[in-house]
């Protein structure tokens, strides 16, 4: 049946959109096409609905979620989103900072105009240096204590204004470990350089990748026209070819060894003693070998002249018992000489004399054969003796 004005209008208020008269049939195919056009609207209007929620939840869950503080602003620099991140870091929460300006928050004061100067600059011409690109700064917590922070901006891309948003990262931990990696750097290299022995590292190639101060100062050569080469572009060729010959053996062994190596220096051939031992990765592989040479040629030096001094000791007292023995076998040869000569004695007498002339001779062959074998001046002579009467004469000899 019909429906009264009354009744239309009740069900257009409880959501009717429309309403057909029984009398006016021709405009139900009109409003039926305008339903379903509004229908199809209404649904993708909700479809496009839920798709900015679920984006909007996905951007809050990312926002919340992420490590670094993620910050961003209008033309106006003013703070327009604002991360759990950047609340923990700079100690502002969330509502404390939407509309206010940036840079009187988080820039220190002499870094501020600067920061305006830059937005100012890019509205008008478009032109920026910072702009997708990393870069590192100070930034200032609510406290005012100021830290360092690596940056990076980029533009929102919207229809309208502007926007900007800041990745933050603070690297207040990072710099410390860099610091105190500079120093502990720096702490080596002061050891390397202060040393009065010769410090080297090579790779597995033979390439030098560090030198000390005293290897440039023998050497008359800088780190930088070293580092890189192999010992084959540095010394001459029996040199490089000596010390490549030793490096093979560590790395083969891969252990310790020590070295006795000869190389021109500024003044000089020196000798040197040098422990060369390899040198390994977390994984137990050897990646580069390390030299420490110590220079013994002064040593050498020192230690030849105490033995000459030493022996020329030991001559003087061998030489001091030889002439007690000389002056022994003469008063014999001048003795029995003077009674021959005398005619103090004849015959038998003087035969048995000028044996024991003789035999005083004999003993000062045997002493001057023991002086010169004693100097090593002579080359020896084996020959058969009597062996108990050798060490009996060289004891007498020595004793004296």
């Amino acid at each position: 049946g019909a429906i009264s004005e009354e009744e239309a209008v009740s069900a257009m208020q409880a959501g009717a959109v429309d309403y057909v008269r029984k009398d006016n049939l021709a405009r139900l195919i009109p409003v039926v096409e305008r339903e379903l056009r509004a229908g199809q609207e209404r649904r993708e209007r909700q479809q496009a609905e839920a798709a900015q929620r679920e984006s909007q939840a996905r951007k809050s869950a990312m926002l919340d979620s992420a490590l670094d503080c993620i910050v961003t602003i209008d033309h106006e620099g003013k703070v327009f989103e604002w991360n759990p991140a950047a609340e923990k870091t700079f100690g502002y929460r969330r509502g404390e900072v939407i509309g206010k300006e940036l840079a009187a928050l988080v820039i220190p004061p002499a870094l501020r105009e600067r920061h305006r100067q830059g937005l100012a600059r890019y509205l008008s011409t478009g032109q920026s240096s910072i702009l997708g690109k990393r870069m590192e700064m100070s930034a200032l917590r609510a406290d005012g204590t100021e830290f360092p922070v690596e940056l990076s901006i980029t533009q929102v891309p919207t229809e309208g204004l502007p926007l900007f948003t800041g990745f933050i990262r603070d690297i207040t931990e990072r710099r410390q470990a860099e610091e105190t990696l500079h120093a502990t750097e720096a702490r080596l290299q002061a050891m390397l350089d202060n040393s009065p022995n010769v410090v080297f590292m090579k790779d597995t190639e033979g390439r030098y990748v560090e030198i000390n101060r005293q290897f440039e100062k023998v050497f008359r050569i800088n780190r930088s026209q070293i580092v890189g080469k192999t010992d084959d572009e540095v010394f001459p060729r029996e040199q490089a070819a000596a010390f490549r010959a030793n490096d093979a053996l560590v790395l083969q062994a891969g252990i310790p060894m020590e070295f006795e190596e000869a190389a021109l220096h500024a003044d000089g051939r020196h000798t040197s003693i040098v422990s060369k031992f390899p040198l390994r990765d977390a994984n137990g592989k050897i990646y580069a070998l390390c030299g420490i040479a110590t220079d013994i040629t002064e040593r050498r030096r020192l230690a030849e002249q105490l033995r000459q001094f030493q022996k020329m000791e030991s001559i003087g007292q061998l030489a001091a018992g030889v002439a007690h023995d000389f002056n022994n076998i003469l008063a014999v040869i001048q003795g029995h000489t003077d009674m021959v000569l005398g005619g103090m004695v004849a015959g038998n007498d003087a035969e048995e004399s000028l044996k024991q002339v003789a035999a005083a001779a004999k003993r000062a062959a045997n002493l001057t054969r023991q002086l010169l074998a004693f100097s090593r001046k002579q080359e020896m002579q084996p020959q058969d003796m009597d062996l108990n009467g050798v060490i009996k004469d060289m004891t007498r000899m020595l004793e004296r």
